[in-house]
């Protein structure tokens, strides 16, 4: 039965933590940053995508790691990669008086008075099947400016060898070997016994 090894990842670690976070915070200026969207109905909106600041709230990265290996994820909400992509469910009648509800929007008519949030939903649920929601591709634009060069990749090369190059150290010391260094370069000598 092969025996499961504890690779240490420290450095690696570090370096995905680092970028990971620059990932998320890249992912939050994008939702605040003003956008333009274009709406078939020939409305164009300024604005940043997240007005109550929910959806950035929302954003986050989750690690997991086991014995051999570690991952990081970067969590958004459905409605935020619904979004991103431009592609809209067509939410019902009551997730859209809730929606008003949680919003504390008492809509009125022209005349001032108020309206039932259920006639209100309606309408908004029609302008949605007629005009969609444009897409705001932040995750993308996020993603984009995160990109991993040429020399981050160098960066995360080397943080793994040096993860693998204290492991086999270790291991060598720990069953009988001394270690000269030279300069740059190690060698590692079995102790004779006396």
């Amino acid at each position: 039965m092969a025996q499961k090894t504890n690779v240490r990842l420290r450095n690696l670690r570090t370096y995905l933590n680092r970028y990971m976070a620059d990932l998320e915070q890249a992912t939050k200026d994008r939702i605040t940053a003003p956008r333009v969207r274009k709406y078939p109905s020939g409305k164009v909106i300024t604005s940043p995508i997240d007005s109550s600041g929910n959806l950035k709230r929302s954003i986050s990265v989750d690690t997991y790691e086991d014995s051999d290996s570690i991952g990081f994820t970067l969590d958004v909400p459905e409605y935020g990669v619904n979004l991103n992509e431009g592609e809209q469910e067509l939410p019902s009648v009551s997730e859209i008086q809730q929606w008003l509800k949680v919003k504390k929007i008492r809509p009125q008519n022209a005349k001032g008075r108020f309206m039932k949030r259920k006639k209100v939903a309606y309408a908004i649920q029609k302008s949605i099947r007629s005009y969609g929601s444009p897409k705001a591709p932040f995750i993308d634009e996020a993603l984009a400016i995160s990109e991993i060069t040429a020399v981050q990749g160098m960066f995360i090369t080397n943080a793994a060898k040096e993860d693998l190059q204290e492991q086999i150290h270790d291991a060598l010391v720990s069953i009988g070997y001394n270690m000269k260094e030279t300069g740059s370069v190690a060698s590692f000598e079995l102790k004779t016994p006396r």
